[in-house]
């Protein structure tokens, strides 16, 4: 259900790490769990600099961390005392907090369901959070979270699989997405977002991928019917979706046409 994401050195560290490493390095003793096979499932860094991991695992460097970890370039440390399950998906908001969703339910000593705040020194609930699990997070240019997910309820309203926080409330975007899952978000320089999947787009036969342009979701593409995993932007503003889609799995859309990266 979790995807796994090695994005950290393209996407969030970029120029930084190709211009200071030549090769891969550990970072500390890594991250386990108990008899092993526990993995990250998400990364987001933080405006010092520092790297935040989440996933399934137990203990980070050797330290007890509960599915969340923190890495400030010499060792790892716990967020609180984590949370009672995976995390799978981490952003930063432009206040600097960070903002976790996954499977779990609890975070620290707080009741959090499935989507959980670190103010820097506790865990707090974004209102009800979700009825089911958060596997995509992202935030637009003004400021807004958008989560994605297994969920149907956000704060207590309706929200298929897609939901966006203001700072105080969950609200809808639109009817949201049919069936499925939401495994990716991306958000666009103009405002707009990009979901990415295993949903369907309602009426339109149209699965995987969608924009929404903040009054209505629109496929992208003709005949993209694919299970996306992971979407980036570049900095030409192109689109790059990567999953189980054909043969070459990873694509990238041009404003007018999809073509095979490669």
């Amino acid at each position: 259900m979790f995807r796994l994401m090695l994005v950290i050195a393209l996407h969030l560290i970029g120029g930084r790490a190709s211009a200071q490493c030549e090769s891969w390095t550990p970072m500390g003793a890594g991250i386990g769990g108990q008899g092993g096979g526990f993995g990250v499932h998400s990364l987001a860094v933080l405006p010092g600099g520092d790297v935040v991991a989440g996933g399934a695992f137990y203990q980070a460097g050797g330290v007890a961390c509960n599915h969340i970890a923190r890495w400030d370039g010499v060792a790892w440390s716990p967020l609180g005392s984590g949370m009672d399950w995976s995390v799978a998906a981490l952003a930063v908001l432009p206040t600097g907090d960070l903002v976790a969703g996954g499977a779990f339910t609890q975070a620290g000593a707080t009741s959090c369901n499935y989507i959980a705040r670190w103010d820097g020194s506790q865990w707090l609930p974004l209102a009800s959070g979700m009825n089911g699990p958060v596997l995509a997070l992202t935030v637009l240019p003004n400021g807004d979270l958008i989560a994605g997910g297994d969920f149907t309820v956000a704060g207590g309203l309706a929200c298929q699989r897609v939901a966006r926080w203001n700072g105080s409330a969950w609200a809808p975007l639109g009817n949201g997405l049919d069936q499925g899952s939401v495994l990716a978000l991306a958000a666009l320089s103009d405002g707009g977002l990009v979901a990415g999947g295993s949903f369907v787009l309602h009426d339109t036969g149209s699965s995987g991928i969608a924009r929404w342009d903040g009054h209505a979701w629109s496929p992208i593409g003709t005949n993209f019917n694919a299970h996306v995993a992971s979407l980036a932007v570049l900095p030409s503003g192109e689109l790059v979706a990567g999953g189980n889609a054909a043969a070459s799995n990873i694509f990238r859309w041009d404003g007018t046409a999809w073509s095979s990266l490669g």
